[in-house]
């Protein structure tokens, strides 16, 4: 940050990227009636040292062949594409090298900051290019999969719901019909129901009926066919179903698939992004991580119990999602990893909560799986799954590979040694080379203990083979 003073004083901000090796090295046109210089290293959690630090006045000269000293090896070492889409040309520093030098730092930087529009602009903005090739892809595809988008009406948002069917009405992928189901207490104008083409209306009188009808519609065993619930206010990106249909298409055996989200504020901003992992059975059983982004297999949907009246009213899906996936190996799970799903920002605060009368989806869904375990709900809406032992539980080897660094060994034995509650366990201790002789001391000691092997790796460091090493030489049932 840089002081000015004078009448057009204030504050200026430089960003300054840095190098993956560390280091700034970087040209700043400063104003003339600067009063004070401001390094603000890090705008995150995080650690910094800072070494060597000098300001040297260049001329215009100088300035330029450093400028085209750092730009000229874009064209080398970058593909063109991705240059294009940082929105560095070959005129661009012919006509403004400023530009091409920030262009250039963005390269150079080891990780630069991004808020999230800048993250929006340069990673999820459809090029023109772009969309001209997913409809040449779509229109090369023979016995495409179809969509049935329900839209479960359950207030009087006649906005959020238009918002809704306009997105699902723009998509590039065309083989997709809409099911407004009209849950009895909406409250809902029926007159300004969108009766477009493409969409079908029902009208349901209880929870049970509102159940039926979606049921009736997607229980086709059709194994090409999907089925998208949404919630008014929800809104799908363009191309957010070209890319589960490109998922089904090109993975056969999937059953379920999902993809990122984030949330939009009241003036349409997309805001709070969730980045979600890879499909995780445990993960799913403490809270509903998918969130609302998902598609289910009409046919396998058919098998595992149907639409419930929860699933199709509350924005929480987590007792569907238990019970289709628990019937699909894990490679039939998709994790798409794009933002394609935008929900309104009263969605935000979606917690794992039970839909079923009975209790706990997860306690349900584990029960249903013959799965012996208890399951505790905290304060924040997650599950905790304390799994039963078995009749003979498993000896765990637990690796510790070490080099010296004596008191923080010795706090980890000791923890394992003198809080462990879990008895069948072996601790193979692996020393790779340590030479400090208090070290070695203790690691005679150690090899004294019960239940404490010491193993000696005399060669370089290499934390996979020191593991590895270990594991060859564990005789228990489950490596940590």
């Amino acid at each position: 940050m840089v002081e000015t003073d004078g009448a057009a004083g204030g504050d200026l901000s430089f960003p300054v990227p840095v190098s993956r090796k560390g280091t700034i090295l970087e040209l700043l046109r400063l104003p003339d009636n600067v009063t004070r210089l401001l390094l603000e290293p890090m705008r995150s959690t995080g650690s910094f040292e800072l070494q060597e630090l000098s300001l040297t006045r260049v001329g215009g000269l100088e300035r330029t062949a450093r400028m085209w000293r750092r730009v000229a090896p874009l064209f080398f070492r970058y593909p063109r594409v991705r240059r294009h889409r940082a929105g560095f040309y070959f005129r661009t520093p012919l006509f403004n090298l400023q530009e091409a030098y920030r262009i250039a730092g963005r390269f150079r930087a080891n990780a630069p900051e991004l808020d999230y529009e800048q993250w929006i602009e340069n990673f999820d903005t459809l090029t023109s290019r772009d969309r001209c090739l997913i409809r040449k892809q779509i229109g090369r595809w023979r016995n495409p999969p179809s969509f049935r988008v329900i839209v479960t009406v359950d207030s009087n948002d006649a906005d959020g719901l238009r918002r809704t069917i306009d997105s699902v009405q723009r998509q590039f992928y065309r083989n997709v019909g809409v099911l407004l189901l009209v849950a009895p207490r909406a409250g809902f104008d029926h007159e300004v129901l969108p009766f477009d083409r493409g969409i079908e209306a029902l009208i349901a009188r209880s929870d049970a009926e509102l159940v039926e009808l979606a049921n009736s519609g997607v229980q086709n065993g059709n194994s090409s066919a999907w089925v998208v619930c949404m919630h008014p206010g929800e809104v799908l990106a363009e191309h957010a179903l070209y890319w589960f249909a490109y998922e089904a298409i090109d993975n056969e055996e999937a059953g379920f698939i999902y993809a990122d989200h984030d949330h939009l504020r009241e003036n349409g901003k997309r805001t709070a992004p969730v980045f979600k992992p890879d499909w995780s059975p445990e993960l799913l059983r403490s809270t509903n991580y998918i969130g609302a982004s998902a598609a289910v297999r009409a046919d396998l949907l058919d098998r595992a119990g149907g639409l419930t009246a929860g699933a199709l009213t509350d924005p929480d899906r987590h007792d569907l999602y238990l019970r289709v996936t628990e019937r699909l190996a894990g490679n039939a799970i998709r994790h798409i990893p794009a933002v394609l799903w935008h929900l309104p920002g009263q969605l935000a605060g979606i917690t794992a909560t039970p839909v079923s009368t009975g209790g706990s989806p997860v306690a349900e869904h584990l029960q249903r799986l013959g799965i012996a375990a208890t399951v505790e709900r905290s304060a924040a809406g997650h599950f905790r799954v304390n799994y039963a032992l078995p009749a003979e539980p498993p000896t765990v080897s637990i690796i510790v590979p070490t080099r010296d660094a004596l008191p923080h060994l010795r706090a980890c034995i000791e923890s394992v040694l003198g809080m462990s509650s879990y008895a069948r366990f072996e601790l193979l201790v692996v020393d790779n080379q340590s030479c400090e002789p208090e070290t070695l001391a203790y690691l005679e000691e150690l090899a004294q203990k019960p239940r404490v092997r010491v193993l000696h790796y005399p060669h370089p460091f290499n934390y996979s083979a020191i593991n590895n090493f270990a594991a060859e030489h564990a005789t228990g049932d489950v490596l940590c």
